[in-house]
């Protein structure tokens, strides 16, 4: 689950020093205070009352004096010149050489300063001298240039950039790890776990132990049995429903329900050219012909091609759903599977026995929703799908395009439904247009303020039970997808933006994946002597990052780094921690722990000989989506380029150079649209300019998105 980018710790020189260096360091400016002092009473300048040594903080020893004040020698005035307050380069003293006496010589006057038009000849003297000005020549007026970013130097390092980070997968949820025995014990300091590196200390006179926490030093008395204490690094402590322990290995079950969210607003009509000659169960050119006539057909220009089919995004949207549903009953017959489609209405049809409605005043009120889906699950899934595959087909073939785009009010209607199927239901939304219809509408600017907050309540709702939410939007068009991502990535669902004749592929990805875990709350625990760099300061508690990352797949991680406080003692091992709250899909509550102890080296070389390349790529994609989600586009790309820099840099080996160029692969697509969208942002531009740069906005959340996961693995792989 724990991954190190580096098998350890990597502490720099300039940073980190141990209390033995300190000490050597202590030493030494004493014996150089020493021989300053020595040399100033050989020149008789420690006896004057007005120069005193003073020791700043860091040990430098300088004079203390006015630096205009004479000091008084025999026979002879000399105007003290300051001294340096630099720290000496060797611990000898070079004094300057006496210099012979040649006689008394004038001091020379300071020379006058230089003021333009001063200086007058001599021979001019006594004469009216009449002074003419001139205008200064014109400098000519510079060609306006736009600045270019100055380039990364080739030796110089990008100050922050280190291989010291950590990755965490949630796919160690779907493995099979070892039960603790008992409660997991808590420092009462740092709040780490009592783990298989800690150490008990006996206390005279009573059942009692100490353990001096390996985080934070500190002395917590414990009472702990022997068969309590942990012997692995990482295990499982069970906080509820301890009964289940022995089916909690088994993974979820096919009585979770699937909802497919269809959008079937006007502009689901709009066709493309397939080439060939399909026949579509949904072709409606048979109805035509058999109201006007046998011999009337298609029309075509001259020299078009007439070896193609036009074909509506809802046409290929309802063939891709139907293959679906074959695929469903042959492998998960006791599934319930439902449709909910939205146009300018809500229509619940679920399994295709029953139908609600949704209009008027209630698309705008979210609790009207809310109580008119309650307890509404087994009246609309009353089959599953092994019996209910030909009429939901019959249903779902019959739909057709028209009017605007309730996908709000609709999307609210799936996720209540889904909640009541059970842990690891999904919605699986398909629109290729802006919600502008009730709640949640996206048309203008004032809407979106409102609708985020309406979102996030879906998002809480969904992640509470278990439900994951997935987005197909159809490419070309403007969705919105940047105010849809975050509830894709709460609830472990998937995000993609697709050409309507490859639908198949991504329902099929989709169903694949399985949510492992919901309501899954990380905890990352780090040694006193650490501290989190790049994370948000509202997850960190000092030593300690808490995230909640909802729902999770075996594709979820995140990644962060950390850094060695300033001045800090080095130790030989560093201990790491991670404890993963979550709630299996039978609903068993866990806390998976695993921790595990870092060697430390000062040793730059030696570190990146053996860094993980492909766990720094995953963060510089990972931390590049953060930046790019938060809206700093260029500082998106900056990391992008400080990291390759850093990164090509320190290759040592083949499989380290083939990472990177993965790396740079995958996010250029992303990095382009970040330099496009940051160019955009920062001119006016007409309104068709403007709707073109929101798809590209689109196609960035997309992008973003797949930054953040791991690389999708399809079902042909």
């Amino acid at each position: 689950m724990m991954k190190l980018a580096t098998k350890k710790v990597y502490v720099s020189r300039e940073i980190a020093k141990n209390s033995l260096e300190e000490e050597k360091q202590s030493a030494k400016k004493e014996e150089l205070s020493v021989i300053e002092e020595a040399a100033l009473e050989e020149t008789g300048m420690i006896d004057n009352e007005e120069i005193k040594l003073d020791k700043s903080a860091e040990g430098e020893t300088k004079l203390n004096k006015p630096a205009e004040e004479e000091i008084k020698f025999p026979q002879k005035k000399i105007q003290a010149m300051p001294m340096s307050t630099a720290k000496p380069t060797s611990n000898k003293i070079v004094l300057p050489k006496p210099q012979q006496k040649s006689g008394p010589k004038k001091m020379p006057l300071p020379e006058k300063p230089s003021i333009p038009g001063s200086s007058i000849n001599n021979s001019l003297k006594g004469k009216s001298v009449k002074i003419v000005k001139k205008d200064p020549p014109k400098a000519p007026v510079p060609v306006k240039k736009k600045p270019l970013p100055p380039p990364i130097e080739e030796d110089k390092e990008v100050p922050g950039l280190d291989a010291n980070i950590i990755e965490i997968c949630m796919e160690e949820l779907g493995k099979v790890n070892d039960f603790a025995t008992g409660e997991p014990i808590f420092c009462h300091n740092c709040n780490a776990l009592f783990n298989s590196f800690s150490k008990l200390l006996p206390l005279e006179e009573s059942e009692e132990q100490v353990w001096i926490c390996e985080f934070c030093s500190f002395e917590n008395r414990i009472h702990v049995e022997q068969e309590e204490v942990p012997t692995q690094s990482k295990l499982v402590y069970v906080i509820e429903s301890p009964q289940q322990v022995a089916e909690g290995i088994q993974g979820p079950d096919d009585s979770s329900t699937i909802i497919f969210c269809i959008d079937i607003s006007g502009s689901m009509c709009v066709t493309q050219p397939v080439m060939g000659h399909i026949q579509l169960k949904t072709n409606k050119l048979e109805e035509l012909r058999k109201q006007i006539g046998r011999n009337e057909g298609p029309q075509y220009m001259p020299k078009e091609n007439k070896n193609i089919t036009y074909v509506s995004r809802l046409e290929c949207l309802q063939a891709a759903i139907e293959y679906q549903l074959t695929e469903l009953q042959r492998g998960t017959p006791h599934r319930k599977i439902g449709i909910v489609t939205f146009n300018g209405e809500v229509n619940v049809i679920g399994d295709g026995g029953s139908q609600i409605c949704i209009t008027g005043d209630r698309l705008s009120n979210y609790d009207n929703i809310v109580d008119l889906m309650s307890h509404k699950h087994i009246e609309l899934f009353s089959q599953s799908i092994g019996e209910s595959r030909d009429q939901l087909c019959q249903r779902l073939l019959s739909l057709e395009e028209t009017g605007p785009t309730a996908l709000g009010p609709a999307l609210l209607a799936s996720v209540c439904l889904a909640c009541q199927g059970g842990q690891g239901s999904k919605v699986i939304i398909c629109t290729d247009g802006i919600a502008n219809v009730g709640l949640g509408s996206l048309e203008t600017e004032a809407e979106i303020e409102v609708a985020e907050s309406f979102y996030s309540k879906i998002s809480e709702l969904a992640k509470g039970s278990g439900v994951g939410i997935s987005v197909i939007s159809i490419a070309g068009e403007e969705c919105r997808l940047d105010c849809l991502s975050s509830i894709v990535e709460e609830t472990g669902g998937n995000l993609t933006k697709v050409d309507p004749q490859n639908l198949s592929n991504d329902f099929a990805n989709i169903l694949a994946q399985q949510i492992l875990a919901f309501n899954v709350t990380v905890t990352v625990n780090l040694h006193k002597g650490l501290e989190f760099r790049n994370q948000d300061p509202q997850n960190v508690y000092g030593t300690r990052l808490v995230k909640n990352l909802g729902s999770v797949t075996d594709e979820t991680l995140f990644t962060f780094e950390y850094t060695v406080k300033k001045n800090t003692e080095i130790i030989e091992k560093i201990p790491f921690q991670v404890a993963v709250e979550h709630r299996k899909m039978n609903g068993m509550r866990c806390v998976l722990v695993d921790t595990q102890m870092v060697e430390v080296t000062e040793n730059k070389e030696e570190v990146m000989k053996e860094a993980d390349y492909e766990i720094l790529a995953r963060n510089v994609k990972v931390q590049t989506a953060k930046l790019a989600k938060q809206g700093q586009y260029g500082q998106a790309r900056k990391n992008v380029d400080n990291w390759q820099h850093y990164m090509k840099k320190n290759v040592t080996n083949t499989n380290q150079s083939i990472q990177l160029k993965n790396m740079e692969d995958e996010v250029r697509p992303s990095y382009n649209l970040l330099a496009e969208q940051e160019e955009e942002e920062k001119e006016e531009k007409p309104i068709n300019d403007k709707k073109s740069m929101k798809r590209q906005k689109d196609e960035l959340s997309v992008g973003l998105h797949k930054l953040s996961k791991k690389k999708s693995r399809s079902k042909n792989e």
